[in-house]
């Protein structure tokens, strides 16, 4: 249950109480806003500034997959929803001991703004939240490198990270929208959309044939790569089907590559927050900047993951 009002942060009172489609809630998933509008609901974690749910109403079936392990400490990443993986994906190549995937994905995030937009019979049918990072500048990342990210959720669930280098210097940068998605089987599925060579993380091997079918039939860990950024405008369409129905359509802009990934049987037993049949019921889809990107003083790059 949502907590009562007086136990909301001061800063969030006026934004929550001026629209009625968010709700602020403290409970088993740490601090998190409550998403209610006429087409869809979610549920975003202030840990990470964390997607963890969208549920169209038109069928009520959440399209991101949540691991019944995960934990919710306010300390370790969240595994499953949309992790937000910036300022570098992976390792950080330049930094020992810089944790993986960016220092965003385990701080707590700041509610600017919400932004509704109601049909004409006064119904809302879009909630957009524009979040922040608590934190910048941190492992030798200049200050002047900003994060904005919007999550907007309505019948279809789009997630924009805008980066802007305000500093004096070129900045390197590379980062994912880490997706999730929920499906029944994986042994049931098939993508479309997957067409370019890919890059193998497990046995280091480059040029592979993208599969067709394309079907996961163990361990997956590919990078499939696009024309070189800041040129690529590609606006890329990805399908996940289900016995040959389509269970997520997903839409991608801004990347200059996109990951597949499933942990299987031995990886899965391997991780203490998830269960050793987890993978059977998620697939990550991801739009990556891998490799990196440069920025220029003064430039901004926007990423971009919309799915229905």
């Amino acid at each position: 249950m949502p907590s009562p009002a007086n136990h909301m942060p001061d800063e969030l009172k006026d934004i929550i109480n001026a629209n009625p489609s968010v709700e602020f809630e403290q409970a088993r998933f740490g601090a998190c806003l409550l998403i209610n509008n006429h087409v869809a609901s979610a549920r975003i974690s202030l840990f990470g500034g964390h997607l963890l749910s969208y549920v169209p109403n038109v069928d009520k079936r959440d399209r991101l997959w949540l691991s019944e392990k995960a934990i919710y400490d306010s300390e370790t990443p969240i595994r499953g929803g949309v992790p937000i993986c910036w300022p570098w994906f992976g390792a950080n190549k330049r930094v020992i001991g810089a944790p993986s995937h960016g220092f965003v994905r385990t701080q707590i995030w700041t509610l600017l703004k919400v932004q509704e937009t109601s049909n004409s019979e006064g119904k809302i049918i879009d909630t957009v939240c524009t979040l922040v990072p608590s934190q910048l500048g941190l492992h030798e990342v200049p200050k002047g490198l900003e994060l904005i990210l919007n999550i907007s959720i309505g019948s279809t669930c789009e997630i924009k990270l805008s980066t802007y280098n305000n500093s004096q210097q070129t900045i390197a940068l590379s980062q994912a929208i880490h997706s999730y998605f929920a499906i029944s089987d994986i042994q049931q599925i098939s993508i479309h959309g997957l067409d370019s060579n890919y890059y193998n993380k497990l046995d280091d091997s480059a040029g592979n044939l993208s599969p067709k079918p394309y079907q996961i039939v163990g361990e997956t860990d590919r990078v499939h790569s696009l024309p070189p950024l800041p040129n690529n405008r590609v606006k890329q369409n990805i399908s996940i089907s289900e016995n040959q129905a389509d269970m997520v359509n997903i839409e991608q802009t801004g990347h200059n590559g996109t990951v597949v990934w499933n942990p299987w049987i031995n990886k899965s037993r391997g991780m203490k927050d998830m269960s050793s049949k987890g993978y059977k019921k998620m697939l990550c889809i991801e739009a990556v900047s891998e490799p990196e990107i440069l920025l220029s003083p003064g430039q901004q790059h926007v990423l971009t993951q919309q799915f229905r």
